[in-house]
């Protein structure tokens, strides 16, 4: 075996873990609410620096009506920096986006929201333990 192939074999497994470490907290973060292809997102632009729509396809297997709505709720939320750089003369620019700021940073309003459910749920359950009907 060539030393290009072990290695090129070490990079596949290593890019295998960075995306099974990936897809967990893909996991985790729509488990508190994060639509998947939004957490996809978060998760690949933690990654890079500056990606365009291209590179997210790509990177997370997303058709790019996929990318763009989860894009647009990025945008709406102000968690990304878009970057416009011109292709040439004529035509649309293409678009270049990042995280704001760390992913911590990003995902803190999920986070709130998350905690704000399990709050009103708590609530809820002690309501119902509380009530005569039991």
């Amino acid at each position: 075996m060539s030393t290009s192939s072990v290695t090129l074999g070490r990079q596949n497994g290593a890019r295998a873990a960075e995306s099974n470490g990936q897809m967990e907290l893909v996991e985790l973060l729509s488990r508190i609410g994060i639509r998947k292809n939004v957490g996809r997102l978060l998760v690949e632009l933690n990654e890079e620096e500056w990606m365009d729509s291209g590179n997210l396809q790509e990177a997370t297997g997303l058709r790019q009506p996929e990318v763009s709505t989860a894009m647009r709720e990025l945008v709406r939320r102000g968690l990304v920096e878009i970057q416009s750089e011109k292709t040439g003369n004529r035509g649309r620019p293409r678009h270049l986006y990042q995280l704001k700021d760390d992913l911590a940073i990003s995902l803190q309003p999920f986070i709130d929201a998350a905690e704000e459910r399990l709050t009103e749920l708590d609530e809820s359950l002690k309501l119902i333990a509380s009530s005569d009907a039991l």
